[in-house]
């Protein structure tokens, strides 16, 4: 599933709040269900990447393919092309009906 915005976690959020809160005030009692996250140490301690270094790496990875291009000899698998073709028209599809 993707998610767009925030917005629409914020309103879900606020929405189970108030029907917590509102549930509670007839129980005497606010009863909040909320889902936790935990991380490993192993994750935890994992560098972040910045947004420059993102694009440092990116721009690398263009100059390479530029190069290979030039020389002849950069190729792309079929499937791979196919691949990337049918999850696009996928995502689109999601998109309509997200939209509609």
């Amino acid at each position: 599933m993707r998610i767009d915005s925030f917005q629409y976690l914020n309103q879900c959020r606020t929405k189970q709040l108030q029907t917590g809160a509102a549930a509670g005030k007839a129980k005497g009692t606010a009863k909040r269900n909320c889902d936790t996250v935990s991380f490993s140490s192993a994750a935890q301690a994992k560098p972040e990447i910045t947004d420059a270094q993102l694009m440092e790496m990116r721009a690398e990875r263009v100059e390479r393919i530029k190069q290979q291009v030039k020389a002849g000899s950069y190729s792309v698998s079929g499937r791979a092309v196919v691949e990337k073709m049918c999850q696009a028209s996928t995502n689109i599809g999601h998109r309509v009906n997200e939209n509609g």
